[in-house]
């Protein structure tokens, strides 16, 4: 099995790169650049904090699911709809000195061009507009690679990720935007409850039934690749094995893993931290499901991020 060296957290990211057609395949020379701003900007990075270090920090809203449950969507509404800041397709670009990227959004940006539109689209997850949310997934890949080929660490997996550093990170950006700050990671799943004992976060696990979401996945995989045996997303410890295995059925397991680590932590202790949302209630009622999750919001954090409530 090829071992991800530590700092090539992008193959981490999405390891099947080189199998997509062309409408998704990576930009490899933008990606190069990307990399040299990014470099560059360690120190300003540093300015940027200092600047902002007395503000106050406040809890993060993190979206985390199964690919293909709405969480794209999920993110849209709730940065539309409420008080909070988002990581734009702008800033998402600045993934190793994310405080200028949320600086830069901020003075660049004018968010009331999300909160004013009703039109809600997104590519597997993409959205198109600068100012859209984004995924932030070199962000992400970059605190959570631990040098393999899977996103589900083992017990010695853990002790190279470095919780502290991604809470402090997280802070730092919120004293920025003097707002929480809303995310979704799509390669959370298999950390969650180090994510709810090692950070402050507030998590929205969004479900969605299992037919269509497997449904949905294997379409994904039909488009992104041209064939439904290309694993997608994604991928538990020995995930390999069930490569071996009709498409279907992988993504069936693929699904199951994801939701019973989901469920898999202490939901006494961390009940005012965790919301599960329905993608189905979602849909039906999406506003209904808005105020519930800021009201939970509330009750963890003292603070009404719902401006359409009193």
């Amino acid at each position: 099995m090829k071992i991800i060296k530590m700092d090539d957290f992008k193959d981490f990211s999405s390891f099947e790169s080189n199998k997509r057609l062309k409408l998704f395949s990576k930009d490899l020379f933008f990606d190069e650049i990307l990399d040299n701003i990014n470099s560059n900007l360690l120190e300003s990075e540093k300015l940027i904090e200092k600047q902002f270090e007395a503000n106050n920090s406040f809890p993060s809203i993190l979206v985390i699911s199964s690919p293909r449950t709405g969480s794209t969507y999920l993110t849209q509404l709730l940065a539309s709809k409420f008080n909070i800041s988002y990581v734009s397709n702008l800033m998402s670009k600045f993934y190793n000195v994310p405080s200028i990227g949320a600086f830069l959004q901020k003075k660049m940006i004018n968010t009331e061009d999300m909160k004013k539109t009703n039109v809600f689209q997104s590519l597997h997850g993409n959205t198109a507009n600068i100012y859209e949310p984004s995924e932030f997934g070199y962000f992400w890949a970059r605190h959570f690679n631990f040098g393999q080929n899977h996103h589900e660490p083992e017990e010695e997996d853990l002790n190279k990720i470095n919780f502290k550093k991604l809470n402090k990170e997280l802070e730092n950006i919120s004293k920025v935007f003097e707002t929480p700050v809303l995310y979704k990671c799509s390669i959370a799943p298999f950390l969650f409850k180090q994510i709810l004992s090692e950070t402050n976060v507030f998590v929205v696990v969004l479900n969605r039934n299992k037919k269509d979401t497997v449904s949905s996945i294997l379409k994904t995989r039909k488009e992104r690749f041209g064939n439904y045996d290309t694993w997608w997303s994604i991928r538990p410890l020995g995930f390999e094995t069930m490569q071996k295995e009709k498409p279907v059925i992988q993504v069936q397991w693929q699904y199951d893993q994801i939701y019973k680590s989901l469920n898999d932590y202490d939901k006494n202790k961390y009940f005012t931290r965790v919301y599960n949302c329905n993608y189905e209630d979602l849909v039906k009622s999406p506003l209904d499901e808005l105020n519930s999750i800021a009201k939970q919001y509330l009750i963890y954090t003292g603070l009404n991020i719902n401006t359409n409530e009193k």
